[in-house]
């Protein structure tokens, strides 16, 4: 029986290594008493490295050695020997996606199916704003074309922007791209008659104003007599939107009636009046 219980260990280690050369891995002599080497654990073969590496290439930690009072048998150091325990599963290191994935993802999380509108829904739903009714007028040709209109609208102040939305199809929308000019006159609520006729589909092209009282603006465009209120517009800009064309134009001149009166709306799909 060996004197000690490390020796048998180291025994076996020196016979593997042979006679004459040192334990790699251990940095010691092959029976040099009171030393003990670690195990050379599973796959490692003598001649490898020999500053103490495991098979993994990591460096062996050694134990702190026992008090020579609790040990058994030899006096000294008690040689404490590793031996291979189950591999473990190295922890899956975390890998950040890139950004621009996670965003692609948000957005295929968040996609909605595409919600098909009604066109005449559409139509009664906006019907509930209440709004302004106005003639917008032209002349290209020497021919006054002209059409009722409730989307007018001020864009801006600084410069002073108008904006008026023309139907594509319609005759008044080549008409007003191609000269360059246009007028606005705000209706009163008496102007209803007129506001319906210019209205009309299919109307005549030629003496539209016939029956409209009007007088002819610094442009030269036909601006309607008892308007509340008219303006003359150069075009600046133009934007397709849909079926629509959007004129963008700059305020010219401008003029305001000083007869009182109450204006003519549009809600609902039918005039009105608002005082």
């Amino acid at each position: 029986m060996p004197d000690h219980p490390g020796a048998a260990v180291v025994g076996a280690a020196a016979a593997q290594v042979g006679a004459g050369h040192r334990a790699r891995g251990c940095g010691c002599a092959a029976a040099r008493p009171g030393r003990g080497i670690p195990s050379l654990g599973r796959g490692r073969r003598p001649g490898d490295d020999h500053r103490g590496l495991t098979a993994r290439g990591r460096r062996a930690r050694r134990r702190p050695a026992l008090s020579p009072h609790t040990g058994a048998g030899a006096p000294g150091l008690v040689h404490v020997v590793r031996r291979p325990g189950p591999a473990t599963a190295r922890p899956r290191r975390f890998r950040a996606r890139r950004s621009g994935h996670r965003t692609a993802d948000r957005r295929r999380r968040g996609r909605r199916p595409a919600v098909t509108v009604d066109p005449n829904d559409y139509r009664r739903v906006v019907g509930r704003l209440a709004t302004g009714v106005s003639i917008v007028t032209t002349t290209a040709g020497e021919i006054d074309h002209a059409m009722t209109a409730n989307s007018i609208i001020s864009v801006s102040l600084e410069p002073v922007l108008m904006l008026v939305s023309v139907e594509r199809e319609a005759r008044f929308h080549d008409a007003v791209i191609d000269a360059g000019v246009w007028g606005v006159s705000i209706l009163r609520a008496e102007a209803r008659p007129a506001a319906a006729w210019l209205a009309t589909r299919g109307r005549p092209l030629h003496g539209q104003l016939d029956r409209i009282a009007h007088h002819r603006g610094e442009t030269g465009v036909a601006l309607v007599d008892d308007a509340l209120a008219t303006l003359e517009c150069r075009t600046v800009d133009t934007h397709v939107a849909g079926d629509h064309t959007l004129v963008i134009g700059a305020v010219l001149s401008m003029d305001t009636s000083d007869r009182a009166g109450d204006a003519l709306v549009y809600y609902r799909g039918q005039f009105g009046t608002v005082s």
